[in-house]
């Protein structure tokens, strides 16, 4: 995978590095909600989804240390930032908005690659055998059409 150095994306992995540890502070703060409050259903549901946020905000921040923006973008989306409002913290939901426009933008400034050359020069004529130009149509020794 190219490694990309770009500002957006440098600001993109500062904040999700932030985010990464508003996450841990939450994460420990969802490890005590689920030992306190088990038996209820904030008490299990908000702390599964919260471990859930941290997971998923520590891929996106392994994708980006790597420079994998196209990874690094699929999995942080708008809905997982909202999500991560409500779950994981309002600091690292609001700083995952923040880097998803920041990802975003250097996605979409990337230059794409140009189509690798064609290495075939010739075809073979099916009939005859006789080697043609790639662009011919019809066999230069027999005249039959050419398949491509």
């Amino acid at each position: 995978m190219a490694q990309y150095r770009h500002p957006d994306l440098e600001s993109a992995r500062t904040l999700i590095f932030v985010a990464w540890i508003f996450a841990i502070l939450g994460f420990i703060a969802d490890v005590f909600l689920l030992v306190l409050l088990w038996w209820t259903i904030i008490g299990a549901i908000f702390p599964i989804i919260g471990i859930w946020v941290f997971s998923r905000i520590n891929n996106i921040k392994a994708a980006l240390d790597k420079g994998d923006v196209e990874t690094a973008s699929k999995l942080n989306t708008t809905l997982f930032g909202i999500i991560a409002i409500f779950f994981g913290g309002v600091v690292p939901g609001i700083l995952l908005l923040v880097a998803k426009g920041n990802i975003d933008r250097v996605t979409s400034q990337r230059i794409p690659t140009p189509p690798t050359p064609s290495f075939i020069t010739e075809t073979y004529c099916t009939y005859c055998g006789v080697k043609n130009p790639i662009d011919a149509k019809y066999c230069k020794a027999c005249g039959k059409e050419l398949k491509k």
